[in-house]
């Protein structure tokens, strides 16, 4: 056990954890345990509260992903975000800002893996394209990506999440372009 209060804390860092221990908080209190469970693991990435009949269900299904938080769900609450302030403003660098704070600020919440990180960093570099004039590009973001979180972490080269995560989205911008 050790006693965290002494422990000085990044203060951007714990509201974000109270925000997500909150709505959590919410989320159990206000619907019935089995639904919880699923928006728990829907929403943050929290698959400790999913009851085993509703997992198996998921499973049996082939749609158990939904409930692990990955790039999909960050791009599109980033591309969600981006069209309604697009809608409410003409500032390219608001445009960019604010859904890359939300998107990053997300990341961080469910707990930054791999995926989530990759698409984070793909959102934020094709924002920033707009930002300087450019066109952005699905290569180039994914590239970008990789390039920062193996500068980061060399050894993540290894990691067969890594390698999946990057594989598959190269996979699906190759076919796409």
């Amino acid at each position: 056990i050790a006693r965290l209060d002494d422990t000085r804390v990044f203060p951007l860092l714990a509201k974000l954890y109270d925000w997500r221990e909150r709505f959590q908080r919410e989320i159990d209190t206000r619907f019935a345990p089995e639904t919880a469970g699923v928006l728990d693991a829907a929403l943050l990435g929290n698959r400790y509260n999913l009851s085993q009949s509703a997992s198996e269900r998921f499973r049996e299904g082939g749609t158990f992903h939904v409930l692990v938080i990955s790039g999909l769900h960050i791009s599109f609450l980033g591309g969600l975000v981006f069209l309604v302030v697009r809608r409410l403003t003409k500032r390219r660098v608001v445009q960019f800002a604010l859904p890359a704070i939300i998107v990053w600020s997300y990341s961080i919440a469910v707990g930054a893996e791999a995926s989530v990180v990759r698409a984070a960093l793909m959102f934020t570099f094709a924002g920033l394209a707009t930002i300087v004039f450019r066109q952005a590009t699905s290569l180039n973001a994914l590239g970008a990506a990789a390039l920062i979180l193996l500068i980061h972490s060399p050894k993540e080269i290894f990691d067969p999440s890594f390698q999946l995560t990057f594989l598959s989205v190269l996979a699906i911008v190759a076919i796409a372009w």
